[in-house]
């Protein structure tokens, strides 16, 4: 390398921006006020498919998924309480599978305790009914008759709720969502994935689905608690950075242009790149 000449160029760049001091900060004033204007489109995507390029072989056979199957997301949530076939239990689990359904933009199909189909055969061949009728008995030989139920068919007893019946699955099978990947474009532009998180966490905190103890999954659910962490923690990571940045800065230069011009270079270069790429 030629060292030497590198640090000529440098020395020559130094000099010239003496020179045309104004110059240089009217440019940076106003690529400076261009990318603070662009901030406001600027977006955090949480898609794990923008950790891949577009011709990955995992995007690709993805799409061929879809394309089949629809949606690969679902939403789901795992309720926990000392018996799930009480009666009180089984009309909240009703409850926070209908507002799942009715309440969350792509839902499509779902599937838990009170909302699966049950296949039994008679004299006169098959019937199709629900474990748990509409209405719900009270009486206890008819919920061990629900529980029998619910135990006889394999796909139920090992995945729809657990052997003790204390745990029990609400899975909601999603819509696809749009191409554009965007849910009311504008300032407040939100993801269909961040939108169906949010609503579900919505749903399950409110106080009275809590004797279930609901715990949300699923990736549109992750990925929005995930948005809600980082907007969380980013301005407290932020802060300490550049706490620590000027400790730094006051201790090796000793004065204020020596704290003041580098923490102005490095915020304006932040918002010029944020900005330039919304």
């Amino acid at each position: 390398m030629k060292i030497e000449r590198i640090n000529d160029w440098f020395a020559r760049q130094g000099r010239w921006m003496v020179q045309k001091r104004w110059l240089v900060l009217s440019l940076f004033i106003l690529v400076f006020a261009i990318g603070f204007t662009g901030l406001r489109y600027f977006k955090v995507s949480a898609s794990w498919e923008n950790y891949f390029l577009e011709d990955d072989p995992m995007l690709v056979k993805t799409k061929e998924f879809k394309d089949i199957f629809g949606n690969d997301n679902f939403a789901a949530v795992l309720t926990q309480c000392d018996n799930s076939f009480m009666k009180e239990n089984l009309e909240l689990i009703r409850e926070l599978t209908n507002e799942m359904m009715d309440s969350i933009s792509y839902a499509d199909k779902i599937t838990s305790l009170t909302d699966i189909e049950f296949m039994v055969g008679n004299e006169e061949g098959m019937t199709i009914e629900q474990i748990v009728p509409d209405l719900i008995p009270t009486d206890a030989a008819s919920l061990e008759t629900i529980r029998r139920k619910a135990y006889m068919k394999p796909h139920i007893a090992e995945r729809l709720v657990s052997k003790d019946g204390t745990l029990s699955w609400i899975i909601l099978k999603l819509r696809i969502f749009p191409k554009d990947s965007v849910w009311n474009k504008g300032k407040n532009a939100v993801s269909p994935e961040v939108l169906t998180g949010n609503e579900l966490e919505h749903i399950i905190t409110k106080d009275k689905y809590q004797k279930l103890h609901p715990k949300g999954t699923g990736l549109p659910y992750v990925t929005a608690m995930k948005m809600k962490w980082i907007g969380k923690e980013m301005p407290r990571v932020m802060g300490i950075a550049a706490l620590v940045s000027i400790l730094i800065l006051l201790l090796i230069t000793r004065s204020l242009r020596g704290v003041v011009v580098p923490l102005i270079t490095a915020a304006g270069s932040i918002v010029i790149v944020y900005g330039l790429l919304g």
